[in-house]
This record gives C-alpha cells, sequence and structure tokens, in this order.
C-alpha cells in the first residue's frame, strides 16, 4: 500500500481549526469601482488648484490680462502631478540643428534622459536653457485670457516650433537608440503643441476664438498644426478623424496623416473639467512617442563625431581578436545567413 508524500515540516491541520475558504478572497468591487474614476477626481483636484492659485497670482498682478510668469510656473507645477516622473516639464528656448530657434516657450516636455541641453542654464532655476527640439515631446503656451491676439500670438509660437528641422523617427523604432525597421511613412515623433487658457477675455468669444483656431490650422501643412486648444472655464478642443468605422483622437503621427480630420470641442459640464480630456490625450500622444537620439552631440557641436581618418601601415601596432572570439563567430547564428551580422569569418 502506497503512502502519500508529505512536504518537510508539513503537518496535519488541528481539526479544532478548519481552513478558510479561499473561495470568498475576492477583490473588492466598491474598490475597483472608485479606482475607476480616482485619475478624473486627480484632474478635478489640479483644476481646482490651478483656478485658486492664478486667482491669487491675477489679484497680485497690476497689468491682470496679460500671460504672466506667475501663471507659467504654476502650470507647470501642476502638470508636474498628472504626468510620469520620466518626462521633464520644464522652459526654455527651442532650437534645431542648424542654429534656427523658436524662442522662449513656457511649458516644454523634454526627455532629459537621453538629450543634453544645447547650451546650460546659468543657474538651477534659470528660465532659458537652449534645449535641441529632437528632444522635445511637446510644447504647450499658457495664457490667463485668450482673445484674438493672445490666440494668435501663441499660435505663432507652436507654429514655429513645428518648422524647425525635426528629423521624424520611423514608426519601427522601438526607444529612442534601437529600430526594428526602416519605415518612415508613419512616424513616432510628432510634436505635441497646444494652448493652454485659463479663461477668456471678456471681450472675447470662446466659439469665434475656436473659428479662429480652425482657419489658422486650415493653413498649414498636416504636421505644421496646433494639436489643442483649452480653456478652464470653456472646453477643450481637439483633432478627431474618421477610419470608416468609428470616429477616433488625431495623433498625427499615423493613419490620421493621411485622412480628413476635423475639430472636436468637448464642452465643460457641471462637476467636470476639460482638463481631463486634455491630459488624457496628452497622456496617449507621450506613451506612443519614442525620439531618435543618435548623434545629437554630434549634429549640436562644431566638429563631426572623431573617427580614425586611416589606418597603420606597419602591422605592428594592429591588434587582431583571440582566437576564442573567432571561434565564437564561427558558430552557427541561430538566424538565417542573410539576417547575421557576422555570417562568415575569414
Amino acid at each position: 500500500m502506497s503512502r502519500k508524500r508529505r512536504q518537510p515540516g508539513h503537518k496535519p491541520a488541528s481539526r479544532s481549526t478548519p481552513l478558510p475558504d479561499v473561495s470568498e478572497w475576492q477583490p473588492r468591487t466598491d474598490a475597483s469601482e472608485s479606482l475607476a474614476q480616482s485619475f478624473r477626481r486627480r484632474c478635478l483636484y489640479v483644476d481646482k488648484r490651478l483656478r485658486i492659485r492664478v486667482a491669487e497670482e491675477k489679484a497680485a498682478n497690476l497689468d491682470s490680462f496679460d500671460s504672466g510668469v506667475g501663471v507659467e510656473e504654476i502650470f507647470r507645477d501642476e502638470l508636474r502631478q498628472l504626468l510620469p516622473q520620466r518626462y521633464a516639464i520644464t522652459t526654455g528656448v527651442i532650437a534645431d540643428r542648424y542654429g534656427h530657434t523658436a524662442g522662449h516657450c513656457d511649458v516644454v516636455i523634454f526627455n532629459e534622459m537621453w538629450f543634453p541641453a544645447v547650451k546650460a542654464p546659468a543657474a538651477r532655476d534659470s528660465r532659458r536653457p537652449h534645449l535641441p527640439i529632437e528632444g522635445v515631446y511637446g510644447v504647450i503656451e499658457v495664457k490667463q485670457a485668450l482673445n484674438a491676439r493672445t490666440l494668435d500670438d501663441a499660435m505663432e509660437k507652436l507654429v514655429v516650433c513645428n518648422r524647425l528641422h525635426r528629423p521624424p523617427t520611423p514608426r519601427d523604432r522601438i526607444t529612442e537608440n534601437r529600430e526594428t525597421g526602416a519605415c518612415t511613412h508613419f512616424i513616432s515623433n510628432p510634436l505635441f503643441s497646444a494652448i493652454f487658457a485659463v479663461d477668456v477675455s471678456p471681450r472675447s468669444n470662446f466659439q469665434e476664438l475656436i473659428v479662429r483656431f480652425f482657419e489658422i490650422n486650415k493653413l498649414l501643412k498636416r504636421r505644421e498644426m496646433v494639436h489643442a486648444l483649452v480653456s478652464l472655464n470653456h472646453g477643450y478642443v481637439m483633432w478627431g478623424f474618421f477610419n470608416g468605422k468609428e470616429g477616433r483622437a488625431a495623433m498625427f503621427s499615423a493613419e490620421d496623416l493621411t485622412l480628413p480630420i476635423f475639430p472636436a470641442f468637448i464642452r465643460v459640464e457641471q462637476d467636470n473639467s476639460p482638463l481631463y480630456p486634455f491630459i488624457m490625450n496628452l497622456n496617449t500622444h507621450l506613451y506612443r512617442s519614442v525620439l531618435g537620439a543618435e548623434d545629437i552631440v554630434a549634429n549640436y557641436g562644431e566638429l563631426a563625431a572623431p573617427s580614425p581618418t586611416g589606418r597603420p601601415k606597419d602591422e605592428m601596432w594592429q591588434i587582431w581578436p583571440d582566437d576564442e572570439l573567432l571561434s565564437f563567430f564561427e558558430q552557427p547564428c541561430r538566424h538565417d545567413n542573410d539576417m547575421c551580422a557576422h555570417p562568415h569569418v575569414d
């Protein structure tokens, strides 16, 4: 008669202490329902903080209907609470490798992990570092109060940013320094651009400003267009397209590049905020974006990256690979020969 093997140290459970009913160990549905709304509520809290902080800044600012530095700083500070920490929220001058610049930008979403500043700021809190356009995910112009003039000023700044030389990275790129193919029809690094305003000037109408926003964008090439217009007190304007089956948000990177796009207006309703759909769209754009960091230092330097210009004639100055390494390359590769980087070693 065979016996069941016991695991080392295992003792039968006491009859007086029955095992728990593990089928009752289930996730709480009420918690999951509340978590589903947690990010939306977080955006609502940020919306309220923005309004309070801007109101305080406005009360202390005699020229209250201009775009103040304080409002820009407040927006950057609050935006950091809603984006992953891998994206640096900063300000500075954006430039390309040919020396062209868009000037100082209010909010720059930058990749500090892969891209150095072209010109470092004079101090840690300086507002004028020079940043390469290749390392920028997005640019946002901030206004206290929106009207035709401030709208045009913001549009001009963002269009100039889009017109800087920014080599497209292929859709097959998997990280900032790696790619799997060379397809350049769809791109991975569209520059996100937006205008963010707290309110609209008393003599202006937001619907009329939306029409002006559309008409200016209609004059631009697709990759020069401004992606979004936001007013906390009125709503959020983005771009959409219809792919034959359903309406989707335009990301300016894939199939929407070849199809007509149209403005989509999300109106402010009671107990809601345009900040939430705006941040959702911005996070989606950042999630899909992969920049290209190769040769960034050489492209912004005076000289090309150093490389050998010749080879020594005397073999005594050459070091050959060792036999162990050569034997490694002589082993069959798991890829076909046309895919192997070293298909044959002489």
